[in-house]
């Protein structure tokens, strides 16, 4: 089967002028994610170039598996990007492929040539754009979410994760509990379904209802920011975070969100805000992102 798959992609490749492309040690396996990444609609012309794994012309690599195949690889042009902790998680790309590869994209700060800092919220929310005036639209719109949701704001605190590798989501979880109960709709504490039954798994929907929302790292590393903390004030929830100290510094207003440090009591904060409609406001009245986010992004 795997022979006449590329024999046949050999065939197709004949009458094919177009350039190819690839992804490997991505964590997603369906083609129309593939086709639809971002990375591909960056592509110069992209009406030129096709999807394919006989003989790319240009490769893109993550870190979901083994690192000498990046190594052995002769594709003519390699793109390393990762979300991921690489300090941590993946240790085995902590140098964020380098000098294996033509341009390299982490959350890291490296100030090797080939390397641009590319941290996953700006995947999310940022993309590629080098227009100034979208940028700033987007800023926006992010500091006016965080007010406009307020009229259905009726639950308390919700939790969205996959795991719990190191403890940290189950302690927020229990420290919060005494205030009224946390939400979990993912696969972590599951207590809750209503994020596919009634919002489809739109995360930012759904957060829509809450007042606040965990949203710890999975690591605490310098310089590792996800989408979490943005996707809490795209619902206009004020977010509690563990993870990077003061996350993206030049972006996000440290007075908009709680900083659990993983020793703190910070139930007494949270209910304080939850019982005070005049304390909750007054969080709520400070900007998410910065002036200076604009030029920083």
């Amino acid at each position: 089967l795997s022979r006449l798959y590329y024999f046949k992609e050999a065939c197709i490749s004949i009458f094919d002028r177009r350039r190819r492309y690839n992804f490997v040690h991505f964590m997603h396996e369906d083609k129309s994610w593939y086709e639809s990444f971002l990375f591909n609609a960056c592509l110069p012309n992209p009406e030129n170039w096709r999807l394919s794994q006989f003989k790319p012309y240009l490769e893109y690599y993550s870190v979901f598996g083994d690192r000498k195949k990046i190594e052995r690889s002769k594709v003519p042009y390699k793109v390393f990007w990762t979300g991921e902790d690489t300090r941590y998680n993946f240790p085995e790309y902590h140098d964020n492929c380098t000098n294996d590869c033509t341009i390299s994209l982490g959350f890291d700060f490296d100030d090797s040539p080939n390397y641009l800092r590319y941290p996953l919220w700006f995947l999310y929310y940022f993309g590629f754009s080098l227009d100034k005036d979208k940028i700033a639209a987007q800023v926006t719109a992010f500091n006016k979410h965080n007010s406009a949701f307020d009229d259905k704001k009726n639950k308390f605190c919700a939790m969205i994760a996959r795991h719990d590798r190191n403890g940290i989501r189950k302690q927020m979880i229990d420290m919060l509990s005494v205030v009224d109960t946390v939400s979990c709709p993912g696969a972590a504490y599951h207590n809750d379904n209503t994020l596919i039954k009634n919002y489809h798994d739109q995360k930012v929907e759904y957060l829509k209802s809450f007042k606040f929302n965990i949203c710890p790292e999975n690591t605490s590393t310098k310089g590792y920011v996800t989408e979490k903390l943005f996707q809490a004030f795209d619902a206009g929830c004020i977010p509690i975070y563990w993870g990077s100290d003061m996350p993206e510094s030049e972006v996000i207003n440290p007075k908009s969100y709680i900083v659990y440090d993983g020793i703190s009591d910070i139930s007494k904060t949270v209910k304080r805000l939850y019982t005070d409609p005049q304390a909750y406001s007054e969080v709520k009245k400070e900007n998410p992102l910065l002036d200076s986010a604009v030029d920083y992004i």
